[in-house]
């Protein structure tokens, strides 16, 4: 280091001053190549990593994110001559998804069917006046009364699924096996044994969509979707009006009926 000083000493000014000059380009080289290298690593890395944004799923009640803590399902009358399904609206809205599965969860007092069809809000405009057919075109009424909302369906075209847990059906109504039931872990009993096992129609049947529903995200300036359903419920009006006679067909539905617990849920594929 000092035989280096000495000769740089020993040089003269002009001879010092392109010393100084080139040394200072040499580092200047290395430092903007190490920098121009960490950015073109980071642009190759911000090409190949995709960065997905955090997921979102939700069921509203209808289009327009209208909440559905409860959808009542107190008003089905069945025994109206020629009615035999209800229709309700409800929609399954999300953020940043690209497929997701459609589940029901009912228990099976009632011998009601459950089915669920894709719809369509029909647009309002001006005094366009629309009405309510059955089979076709549903009516929406929100909480506070303020808003009507039109939704159209086709009646063959029913999401298809099958029920996960579904046993041979019994005095006419379909009846859940064990497959999703609990065990009692410490004797490590059949459900059905356990001396507090509920009543064959209390336990829940499982029933999912086949394929995955898929979310059309083509546009990159959107990420959100809304879907709306109808549930449509259905019930065999055969049988005796008689609910006290013994021999009357027990997947009759009369208005003064059991109770039944109906779970929809939605999943991220």
């Amino acid at each position: 280091m000092k035989k280096l000083a000495s000769k740089f000493n020993r040089l003269s000014t002009a001879k010092k001053i392109e010393a100084i000059i080139a040394g200072v380009v040499s580092v200047s080289v290395m430092v903007a190549t190490s920098v121009l290298a960490w950015f073109a690593h980071q642009t190759e890395l911000a090409m190949l990593t995709k960065v997905n944004a955090p997921a979102k799923l939700y069921i509203n009640a209808a289009t327009h994110q209208e909440d559905i803590i409860n959808l009542s399902l107190s008003d089905i009358d069945t025994e109206q001559t020629g009615i035999d399904y209800k229709e309700f609206v409800f929609c399954i809205a999300g953020d940043n998804v690209q497929a997701y599965n459609i589940q029901i969860a009912h228990t099976t007092n009632i011998p009601f069917n459950y089915e669920i069809y894709p719809a369509t809000e029909i647009p309002q405009t001006g005094n366009t006046q629309i009405t309510p057919v059955r089979g076709s075109i549903v009516q929406y009424t929100s909480e506070d009364k303020q808003t009507t909302l039109f939704y159209s369906y086709n009646s063959n075209n029913k999401i298809v699924g099958s029920y996960l847990n579904k046993d041979t059906s019994i005095e006419g109504r379909n009846v859940a096996n064990n497959t999703y039931t609990i065990t009692k872990t410490d004797e490590h009993q059949d459900y059905d044994k356990i001396s507090d096992a509920p009543q064959m129609f209390a336990k829940a049947l499982y029933w999912q969509n086949t394929s995955p529903i898929e979310v059309d995200l083509s546009d990159d300036n959107v990420h959100s979707f809304e879907h709306p359903y109808i549930l449509k419920i259905s019930w065999s009006q055969q049988g005796q009006d008689d609910e006290d006679a013994e021999d009357d067909a027990i997947d009759f539905v009369h208005n003064n009926k059991e109770t039944d617990m109906v779970y929809i849920t939605a999943e991220v594929n």
